[in-house]
């Protein structure tokens, strides 16, 4: 287990600083949310996930869709431009509560802000 914890650090440590991983949803994110089915997508988040991937941000998309609707998200991507450097399926279906957590419907969501914490935080700790 000490090993584990000590990769996962060392994993961390080595994670881009400036840039932090984006991690978008899909379901009320990406796409209005419909189920099983694809819903439309959410024209403005899918120019901001675009607009972060040419910053030079990593976005993968986290969903809790399960693997065996891969093909669907990827279809989804190539349809409306967008490349993730990504796709996890299998997230746990639920609320998300977290201090590092953004929802795009808020206007002027502060994405930027939040990296910038994370990147202090790392400072911070992981030297």
């Amino acid at each position: 287990m000490r090993f584990q914890i000590t990769q996962e650090a060392k994993m961390k440590k080595d994670a881009p600083m400036e840039l932090p991983n984006l991690l978008w949803d899909f379901d009320g994110v990406l796409a209005e949310m419909e189920w099983p089915e694809t819903g439309e997508p959410i024209l403005n988040n899918l120019d901001l996930f675009r607009y972060y991937q040419e910053k030079g941000h990593r976005c993968f998309i986290y969903t809790s869709r399960d693997m065996f609707h891969l093909e669907m998200i990827e279809e989804f991507c190539r349809d409306f431009g967008i490349q993730p450097d990504g796709i996890l399926t299998g997230k746990p279906l639920g609320i998300l509560i977290d201090d590092m957590a953004v929802n795009p419907e808020v206007r002027n969501a502060n994405i930027d802000g939040l990296c910038e914490r994370l990147k202090k935080f790392w400072v911070r700790n992981l030297e």
